[in-house]
């Protein structure tokens, strides 16, 4: 996830009680992720079955692998 937010992002974050705070370039961040969001919630209402979890977005969209 780091590799992720620094490389693909650019961003600067800090780990706060296990959270990513993102500290810088956060409107931009802060938009993509809200059109991911309102991408799959928009499925969730059409189809009633899927539910992607935070990190199935993030995998799926901006790449990397899960922790699992």
């Amino acid at each position: 996830v780091e590799d992720i937010l620094q490389n693909k992002f650019g961003l600067e974050f800090q780990l706060v009680d296990g959270e990513y705070l993102i500290t810088k370039n956060t409107d931009y961040t802060s938009n993509e992720i809200l059109q991911e969001l309102l991408n799959h919630v928009h499925e969730v209402v059409s189809f009633g079955q899927y539910r992607p979890s935070l990190q199935d977005i993030f995998v799926n969209n901006v790449g990397g692998e899960t922790n699992a």
